[in-house]
């Protein structure tokens, strides 16, 4: 008999109730304990603690949502705890894990369209948190890494729509993009207003009147992630899928866009 114990913290409440595998990635096992949950990234020879925000609560229960890649648990007292996308946990290999930088091959993101319940209760005790909107891009910094962190989404086109600001902790890291492209210029008039003609308005012009700088959701389609690290640079795609319960179509969007466009450069 092999005992498959090592990492795990010796204490009264650390026996398992459940152990799941990963369904995409061979040996990459999740266990649930009576006070945590840990992962093992090479079929049980090693443990690390999974814990990150989840209270130290029994966990009874283990799955892989597979068509988002969420791995969600079921604790005591019917508590449900997810992590959402897990695809840097498959991909975290010992190439990567010795590597400087990463760049993962990064999760489908939905554009969603927000819609309204049409009734919702004050303080409902047993409502949930939604995870971040968008796309959530991760990747991978070696201890030491120096140089800012800069992530950039590049269109079909090339023509960049949104540049981010990333973390620079050793280990996973991620951003997340909410879909929208960078802010427009601010809108500037140069004229007194008609009900007020004795306003000064200075040479340079002055901020319009309620109105501010906006931005625009960007339509479905592939993109590229650039990943910038001090001098290194890494690339991968990024598909954003149109919401299936949008009555609207592609060219309708790609429609919306156009407008926008005409209007920014009028």
């Amino acid at each position: 008999m092999t005992q498959i114990t090592n990492g795990i913290d010796a204490t009264p409440l650390s026996y398992a109730r459940w152990i799941e595998e990963d369904p995409v990635r061979a040996g990459l096992l999740y266990a649930g304990f009576e006070n945590a949950i840990y992962v093992s990234f090479d079929d049980g020879a090693t443990w690390q603690p999974l814990q990150t925000n989840l209270p130290h609560a029994p966990v009874y229960g283990i799955v892989v949502q597979e068509h988002f890649n969420d791995l969600v648990i079921g604790t005591y007292g019917r508590g449900f705890w997810i992590m959402d996308d897990i695809t840097p946990l498959q991909q975290l290999t010992a190439d990567v894990m010795q590597s400087d930088v990463h760049l993962f091959e990064q999760r489908p993101a939905y554009r969603f369209l927000a819609i309204q319940s049409p009734f919702a209760p004050f303080e409902d005790p047993v409502q949930g948190q939604n995870p971040a909107y968008g796309a959530s891009i991760n990747y991978w910094l070696g201890a030491g890494v120096d140089g800012p962190v800069t992530v950039t989404i590049e269109d079909g086109t090339g023509e960049v729509v949104r540049t981010l600001e990333g973390g620079a902790a050793p280990g996973i890291n991620r951003v997340q993009w909410d879909l929208q492209s960078e802010l427009s210029e601010e809108p500037i008039v140069r004229t007194a207003p008609l009900y007020a003609p004795e306003v000064q308005v200075p040479v340079e012009g002055r901020p319009a009147p309620g109105v501010g700088r906006v931005s625009r959701r960007m339509p479905p389609g592939t993109y590229a992630v650039r990943l910038t690290v001090g001098d290194q640079e890494q690339t991968t795609p990024l598909e954003v899928i149109l919401d299936p319960n949008s009555n609207g179509t592609e060219a309708d969007i790609a429609e919306q866009g156009s407008c926008w466009t005409m209007s920014r450069s009028s």
